[in-house]
């Protein structure tokens, strides 16, 4: 605003013309104003107040009862407007006191800004954040991105006129709740250093337009394009082509002997300082500038001349020398001359991973080689990740360093935690997520046993596999209650029917509940084991946040997945090794990776996969770690450093320098054998914190946080070196120029912002009038206020009069506290992922000595021993998983020896089955006890258990078993050709072949010589047959066997007897001869004889039978 006195052609000044109006800009009238008085600011709203009486020479003033509060007026001569406050005073006579304040300051002083935030953590968590435009100061083009359209989105009617372009691109970051527009703008100032102007005029058709403006305060090099707080000379390049920003500079210059009644200059020597201890906003931001300080330590140091005035010869010397140490090391000296192998290595990096995967066409311009011309990259052309930066050689220069330092910790993290795709998240809702949850994309569910599965365990079962179909990371999915489950023993499978609610973890609003389905659950052995991987993969997925289940596919290409892992950091592959090593785990569990005949397919199908992408994940793994390696070094497991990489160097570097640059050890030892230099030094000492809260490390890279905490270093040197100073502030009263003939030309010059010279104790000071009150009853004389005059390193200074943006030290130094800048130009929004890669919900053990190691983590125990020969791990390993001990010597390819639960085809029913045990290649021992031993081969040609040995091969199959008949049987096909029976008996059907023969009778076949058979074996008569006395009256016959055998008979023994043979009756005799009477009766008197036989008699003979003998020979056999 350009607040001025109008003179008549006499050059007399004449009043304002002030016009009353409403809000919409109508005009109601001239007010016949008395009494007027105006200040024109810089730093605040400028006002003009002024009477009105009620009447005047008895006349009624007829705007009296217009002029209320929050009317405005206009000023013709200024083509300015006023929002007005009115008190009525009656003491005498009535009057009215009107004071207007500038009416955009004063509107936009009552329009609130509430939960604003502006680069700040939550305004990039928006949802409609653009994270390739950030916001800065001001972008015409793109309001979203503008802070000054935001700020003035509850103000429409209000336009943004000029802004300066040296502030347009700025980019800051504020937080406004609960604050006027007004008084948001007058932070966002403070910040920027900027001042901001509210033009409120009239178009032609008398319609108001409310403008706001933003000029830079700060001055701009034409030539280098530095922004500072300085005059005359750039203190970068030394260049004059500069732009000392809002003003003009004029030819005025004010000395008390002619224009200024008095011109005061007071000091202020508390603020005298010559030492500041550095303190950022966060202990990260300390910690980098103590770094960033050559000297090593956060104190910076500035001894004025007007204090080295009074310190002896010796100690300025020392202390000019120390300056001269400390520029050589600040901006000459080379760092790293004998490591350019080294940086080309990381260089090669940064050429690798700056880059994606669009080769250039080759040339010797576009490789990079070693110094012994080995190929190291080839460069490419559209960057990965942009922010990662080469080392320039030659590194001249401290911060050169420490910029390669801050560069080697960002690709070091990089590598680490921050290399991997972008994932775009899918439009999507809980409707369309339940939509996903249907038969076709859950049916069938395995589980290991059905038997007796419950309503619960299905929920649980059918909830697992949803949570694999839906987006689970951002949704929750639970069974809605009233599911059911139909099918009892011995059906093979259930039928679960039930609904689910799906519910955005992030806005509870966002839930739907799906349509009802039924599922069918079986226990289908190989799908209950893929299920099983897939679920395992969807937790990773859930607990970590990042996608692999379309990486894992193991239907997908092995050198399409070894691609894909290019483009991960070392923290991401741990994970997929992580996930990787839990499905293997499964397949381990359930013995899969033996590859027995039950478990090929899935051998093949699913573990040697699973193997493969676990071999090609750890092949990456290595490749990755070897190149973090290059930056940061190896170490061993005691933390000991075995191998240099380039930050290693670098780290030496940095503390030789600062070791060298230590400013108490520097004056202590300057002068060897005379006096302490530092305990002299330490009586000039003057000392003070600065600190800044607005410099924090949040959401900056490092190479960032390096760049804000030498700008930190910066700003606390121009700070300190003017704390140094003693400084002064100039007032004045000044006769009114405006009024004096001689100073007519310069009536246009004096306005605020410009630069005015004020001569004080033969000292010039060029001073910027920030503002001035005319009061039109006394225009003799003008209250002028000059900014600060404050001296810094190029000339005098005055931007801190300006804005009054001081905070207290802790002692009466003030400072301009000013908010680290975040760059002219956009950032990339934080990823969320930068180091949340490995699992933190896990905490894994590592132990071991003699490279003997012990892991123990949500994967169980791995116990394994590292070959310093070979630089890996032995394949030989052991671990345990859950309730399985595992042990191989292929890395895992096999398993030689499990001992727990295991899976396994049963032989008798074809079932896959669980069970405890060992499975090993070798089982050596003395004794094995148990209820149940069956031992078996997977061909199923040797089998012992407890009904005994089972040996076969081809046709051909010996049994030995105690609970059959025979004991032992050898067959072929199915004839017996050798058995022995439970009674000891032998059958052989072919020949018997032997040297000799012995049985336990005494019999010995040998030699073709038989001896001690019996004598019927020599006779063949069966007369000499030997037989038992017991068995007398038995016959012999062949038994069923055809083996020959003594029985006694019966008559159910013979067959087809006659009925007499039976019954023994002689009634049942056929053909029955006639018989005697004697016959039947036995009657003596009824037998006959032979009449030749007369005077015989009959006698009975020694072998009892019946015959007739004569007297005489009767008598010769009694011996008579």
């Amino acid at each position: 605003m350009a607040i001025k006195i109008d003179f008549d052609a006499a050059h007399n000044p004449q009043s304002p013309t002030i016009i009353l109006a409403k809000k919409n800009g109508d005009k109601l009238g001239r007010i016949d104003a008395v009494e007027i008085e105006s200040t024109d600011s810089m730093n605040d709203a400028s006002e003009i107040s002024f009477k009105v009486y009620k009447t005047v020479d008895e006349n009624k003033n007829n705007l009296w009862d217009e002029i209320v509060n929050f009317r405005l007026i206009y000023c013709l001569e200024w083509n300015q407007w006023f929002e007005i406050t009115v008190e009525t005073d009656e003491d005498t006579q009535t009057v009215k006191t009107v004071t207007g304040t500038n009416l955009g300051c004063a509107e936009l002083s009552q329009i609130m800004l509430y939960n604003i935030e502006i680069n700040t953590e939550d305004d990039i968590a928006r949802e409609d954040y653009d994270k390739d435009h950030p916001t800065i100061f001001y972008n015409p083009d793109r309001p979203s991105s503008s802070l000054l359209h935001r700020m003035l989105e509850k103000a429409p009617h209000y336009t943004i006129g000029h802004v300066d372009p040296t502030i347009a691109k700025i980019q800051r970051t504020f937080s406004f709740d609960d604050k006027s527009i007004y008084d948001g703008f007058q932070d966002v100032a403070e910040e920027i250093k900027c001042l901001f102007v509210f033009d409120i005029n009239a178009d032609k058709y008398g319609n108001l337009k409310r403008v706001v403006s933003a000029y830079d305060l700060e001055s701009n090099c034409h030539k280098c394009g530095h922004r500072g707080e300085y005059t005359d000379v750039c203190p970068k390049c030394g260049s004059t082509d500069i732009d000392e920003g809002y003003g003009e500079d004029t030819t005025i210059f004010v000395t008390a002997d002619e224009i200024a009644d008095n011109i005061n200059m007071s000091s202020d020597t508390d603020s005298i300082k010559n030492c500041f201890k550095l303190e950022g906003g966060d202990d990260l931001m300390t910690a980098t500038i103590r770094n960033c300080n050559p000297n090593g330590s956060d104190y910076i140091w500035y001894i004025s001349d007007d204090t080295k005035h009074d310190m002896s010869d010796e100690l300025v010397k020392a202390i000019d020398s120390y300056n001269k140490l400390y520029a050589k090391y600040q901006n000459d000296y080379i760092y790293l001359a004998d490591k350019e192998d080294v940086v080309n290595r990381y260089n090669a990096l940064i050429a690798k991973y700056g880059t994606k995967s669009i080769y250039l066409k080759s040339s010797a311009d576009e490789r990079l080689f070693s110094s012994k011309n080995e190929h190291l990259a080839i460069k490419k052309e559209v960057g990965y990740n942009n922010d990662i930066q080469e080392i320039e050689l030659p590194v001249k220069g401290y911060p050169a360093l420490m910029n390669a330092y801050y560069n080697t910790i960002d690709l070091g993290l990089y590598l680490t935690s921050g290399l991997m795709p972008t994932v775009e998240m899918s439009d999507t809702n809980a409707e369309k997520e339940s939509a996903k949850l249907t038969a076709a994309n859950l049916s069938p569910v395995a589980v290991e046993k059905i038997d007796n599965i419950s309503v619960a365990t299905a929920d649980s079962v059918v909830l697992s596999m949803a949570k694999v179909v839906v987006d689970s990371t951002r949704y929750r999915v639970k069974v809605h209650d009233g599911s059911t489950l139909s099918g009892t023993k011995p059906d093979p499978t259930r039928v679960w029917t039930g609904c689910f609610d799906v519910t955005n973890y992030s806005d509870e609003e966002d839930k739907f509940t799906s349509k009802e389905i039924s599922v069918t659950i079986n226990s289908d052995y190989e799908k209950f084991i893929k299920q099983k991987i897939d679920k395992t993969i969807a937790k990773e997925d859930s607990e970590n946040k990042y996608g692999i289940s379309e990486l894992f596919d193991i239907d997908g290409s092995l050198d399409d997945f070894k691609k894909e892992l290019q483009k991960y950091c070392l923290n991401r592959l741990i994970s997929f090794h992580d996930a990787c090593q839990s499905c293997i785990d499964i397949l381990v569990e359930q013995g899969v990776n033996e590859g027995s005949s039950w478990s090929k397919e899935l051998y093949d199908k699913l573990y040697t996969p699973y193997i493969d992408r676990m071999n090609a994940i750890e092949a990456e793994m290595k490749t990755r770690q070897d190149e973090i390696y290059l930056i940061s070094g190896r170490r061993d497991d005691d933390g000991d450093l075995k191998e240099y990489g380039l930050q290693n160097y670098i780290i030496e570097e940095k503390d030789k320098t600062q070791d060298i640059l230590n400013f108490q050890q520097y004056l202590t030892n300057y002068n060897a054998g005379g006096a302490n230099l530092w305990l002299e030094f330490c009586s000039f000492r003057r000392e003070d914190k600065y600190s800044n809260e607005n410099y924090i490390s949040d959401g900056l890279n490092n190479a960032e946080l390096f760049e804000k905490a030498n700008e930190f270093i910066s700003v606390a040197n121009d700070e300190i070196y003017k704390s140094s100073e003693l400084q002064t502030t100039i007032s004045a009263d000044l006769k009114n120029l405006l009024l004096i003939d001689k100073f007519a030309p310069l009536v246009n010059d004096f306005a605020i912002g410009n630069w005015l010279r004020v001569m004080v104790d033969d000292k010039l000071y060029k001073l910027r009038l920030i503002e001035y009150t005319v009061d039109y009853d006394d225009l003799d004389n003008i209250s002028v206020e000059f900014s600060d005059a404050v001296r810094v390193k190029s000339s005098v200074k005055s931007i801190k009069g300006v804005i009054d943006q001081a905070s207290s030290m802790a002692t009466s130094y003030s400072y301009v506290q000013r908010q680290a800048k975040q760059g002219e130009k956009g950032t990339t929004v934080v990823n969320n992922w930068l180091d949340n890669g490995l699992d933190v919900t896990h905490t894994k053990i590592v132990g071991g000595s003699d490279n003997q190691t012990q892991s123990w983590d949500n994967h169980g125990m791995l116990f394994r021993k590292f070959d310093e020969v070979s630089n890996d791990y032995e394949p030989t390993q052991m671990k345990i998983i859950n309730s399985t001990i595992a042990i191989t010597d292929d890395n895992w390819a096999t398993t030689k020896t499990a001992i727990g639960k295991y899976y396994y085809t049963d032989p008798d029913t074809g079932d896959t089955v669980s069970a405890y045990g060992i499975n090993g290649e070798t089982i050596i021992g003395k004794l094995f006890l148990g209820k149940n031993i069956e031992l078996k081969n997977d061909a199923g040609t040797l089998v012992f258990n407890d009904t005994g040995l089972e040996v076969s091969h081809g046709n051909n199959k010996v049994s030995i078993s105690p609970k059959n008949d025979n004991v032992i049987d050898i067959t072929n096909g199915n004839e017996s050709v050798f058995n022995v029976n439970d009674k000891g008996e032998l059958y052989i059907s072919g020949n018997i072949m032997a040297r000799s023969l012995e049985l336990d009778t005494g019999v010995k076949i040998d030699s073709g010589v038989i001896v001690n058979l019996a004598k019927i074996a020599m006779s063949g008569s069966y007369t000499d047959l030997i037989g038992d006395k017991a068995k007398n009256g038995q016959v012999l016959s062949l038994d069923d066997k055809d083996k020959v055998v003594a029985k006694q008979l019966t008559c159910s023994d013979i067959s087809d007897l006659a009925s007499v043979a039976k019954s023994g009756s002689y009634n049942d005799l056929k053909d029955k001869p006639l018989l005697k009477s004697v016959a039947t009766s036995g009657k003596y008197t009824d037998l006959t004889g032979d009449s030749s036989e007369a005077g015989k008699l009959l006698y009975v003979d020694t072998d009892g039978s019946v015959t007739t003998i004569t007297i005489d020979k009767l008598k010769e056999l009694l011996g008579i």
